[in-house]
């Protein structure tokens, strides 16, 4: 009989590897495909949430057990990326793709709300280049 450890630790990796599929084992910025749930990363693509340094930490989700429910929510949200890939998002060495694979979606396709983030960024940087 297995001990209530056991369970958790089981939930946990089903639960990785559950949220992993559902972006096709896929990094959206290198497109590596990694067979291993637990090393991808959840980065908010939302330009709001991401100025604000916020993430989706699975292992949040994982210590304190949510529900399957919750955790879709959130990476409905979320971009699927390599640890880094997220490095550099994070260090803004690397800009978050306009197009990538939504969650549970079977094709790429592009978030308006990161196109334009992106599109205002780069025109600011432009007029304090010529200024």
């Amino acid at each position: 009989m297995k001990s209530r450890a056991g369970y958790v630790a089981d939930w946990r990796n089903r639960t990785r590897d559950k949220m992993a599929k559902a972006f096709k084992n896929t990094c959206s910025i290198c497109k590596r495909v990694i067979d291993d749930g637990s090393v991808l990363q959840y980065h908010f693509y939302n330009p709001e949430l991401m100025d604000k340094n916020v993430d989706f930490i699975i292992n949040n989700f994982v210590r304190n057990p949510k529900s399957w429910i919750k955790i879709e929510e959130s990476l409905k949200d979320c971009i699927c990326i390599c640890p880094i890939c997220h490095r550099y998002v994070h260090n803004k060495k690397v800009d978050l793709p306009s197009s990538f694979i939504h969650y549970g979606e079977e094709t790429e396709r592009v978030e308006p709300i990161v196109e334009k983030y992106y599109s205002k960024v780069k025109s600011e940087e432009k007029t304090e280049t010529e200024s």
